[in-house]
């Protein structure tokens, strides 16, 4: 018996689906007095399809800056934090490719970023993106979240990177509280205290 042998590393289904090979075999009649003879067949070999796992690209960045959202709505629901490019070689599954966030540091993360999919001109990719803007309060909730950013295929098979998500702190506007009204003695000094008013501050006053 004679075997036909895999001489690359690897067969792509997606690339090539079928070959065409002679195999070519020959006798050791020489050994015995006898001419060598040869003898050949046409063989075709079927490649089948195994489930490819998607890919994402990273940015090589270990994680983001992103801004409390109290001022001027900067950081909404939605806001797309970074997104990289996936792809999955299985036909169809790039497409319908779900993508999910894990919080890694027991801080609800998931809670306040998401993930998503969205095609860029001929390319998909998976975005991260904030989840719920009215959470991000840096007075209100933790400033570190670690994250895994992942897409899963039709086959249940997994692509993931993780990410550091640093939320920052901004300045904002001081609220008076109220109107208040004061009473005060026209014969007082210059500099004596007219009356005191309420303040509610974000960062800095």
């Amino acid at each position: 018996h004679g075997s036909i042998c895999l001489a690359t590393k690897t067969l792509n289904y997606e690339k090539k689906k079928e070959y065409k090979v002679v195999a070519t075999a020959t006798d050791n009649g020489k050994d015995k007095g006898f001419d060598n003879y040869t003898a050949q067949t046409n063989v075709t070999i079927k490649v089948i399809d195994d489930p490819d796992t998607p890919t994402i690209k990273d940015d090589g960045k270990p994680g983001y800056d992103v801004a409390e959202n109290t001022v001027d709505n900067n950081t909404p629901t939605g806001f797309e934090i970074a997104c990289y490019e996936v792809s999955d070689e299985d036909e169809g599954q790039v497409e319908t490719l779900n993508a999910y966030v894990k919080d890694v540091g027991n801080t609800d993360a998931d809670r306040l970023f998401g993930a998503k999919i969205k095609k860029d001109g001929s390319t998909y990719k998976v975005c991260l993106i904030v989840k719920d803007g009215d959470r991000l309060n840096y007075e209100a909730i933790e400033h570190v979240h670690n994250v895994i950013v992942a897409v899963m295929d039709a086959d249940k098979l997994t692509a993931e990177v993780t990410k550091k998500l640093n939320l920052t702190d901004v300045n904002e506007m001081p609220v008076i509280m109220g109107n208040p009204t004061f009473s005060f003695y026209d014969r007082n000094k210059v500099g004596a205290v007219v009356g005191t008013v309420a303040l509610e501050v974000g960062a800095v006053v």
